[in-house]
């Protein structure tokens, strides 16, 4: 069984991960995990039938980590919580769009042209001045990678621009699993056309519906990111919770 094509989250696709932690990854009964030096990544979300505990005791052992992260569905004891959020969808059946948000993506398809496109100079410019204008610090080396990722997941790549000038871009992984496709990233410029972000949204779900899929939005993140998502009648998908713990021995629960 090939589980990256029944993938339902993004942290259970390896070109996505490997390409932005320099980790390896590899499977373990019905879940996907990634390795380094000293530390696992397990993602304890199951692609089909299999038993947490007892894979992720056999990936521990294989590997023999200081440091292990889940990023989980539920709680694990003996694990610090570093992080708790929920996963967002949308399906063909759950898209709500009022009045507001039509005349919103209306009004924006009158001023700015969305093309798909390659990733370009002119692309990584806006997103490292948008890192720079939110104090991402963190994106600074998702930044780096970036090229990298485009090269190996061939992601679709969608921008738009007002009157030549390119003012937003997003890119999302529309092929790697057979059920979702994939919100990664939206950045946008200083010359803001209300409304950009969702005709580009509109654009990745339309494409995604027409191929039969449903689109994993990714993590609430904050109020106003939950916000974008719940407008558009983003239903949760499952809890998430990231788990720590420093391994003093062997005992895993």
């Amino acid at each position: 069984m090939d589980l990256i094509k029944w993938a339902y989250i993004p942290e259970q696709i390896p070109s996505y991960i490997c390409s932005f932690s320099g980790l390896r990854w590899s499977t373990e009964g019905p879940f996907i995990y990634y390795y380094g030096e000293g530390e696992i990544r397990f993602i304890a979300y199951p692609i089909g039938e299999g038993d947490l505990e007892k894979s992720l005791q056999r990936a521990v052992e294989r590997h023999n980590p200081i440091r292990i992260l889940i990023a989980s569905p539920k709680k694990i004891e003996g694990y610090r919580i570093v992080e708790s959020d929920e996963y967002y969808f949308l399906d063909a059946d759950s898209v709500k769009m009022d009045k507001k948000l039509r005349n919103l993506i209306r009004r924006a398809e009158r001023d700015v042209k969305v093309e798909e496109t390659e990733l370009e100079r002119e692309h990584l410019d806006l997103i490292k001045d948008f890192v720079r204008r939110k104090g991402l610090r963190e994106h600074e080396i998702m930044l780096k990678k970036l090229p990298e990722y485009v090269k190996k997941a061939k992601p679709l790549i969608l921008e738009a621009r007002f009157d030549r000038k390119l003012i937003a871009v997003t890119i999302a992984d529309i092929s790697s699993s057979d059920i979702f496709s994939f919100y990664l990233f939206n950045f946008t410029s200083e010359h803001r056309i209300p409304g950009t972000s969702d005709l580009l949204f509109k654009k990745l779900l339309d494409r995604s519906i027409e191929m039969g899929k449903k689109v994993n939005m990714g993590l609430g993140i904050n109020e106003g990111i939950r916000r974008f998502k719940l407008k558009w009648g983003a239903k949760v998908l499952a809890p998430f919770y990231l788990l720590e713990k420093f391994r003093q021995e062997f005992s895993l629960f």
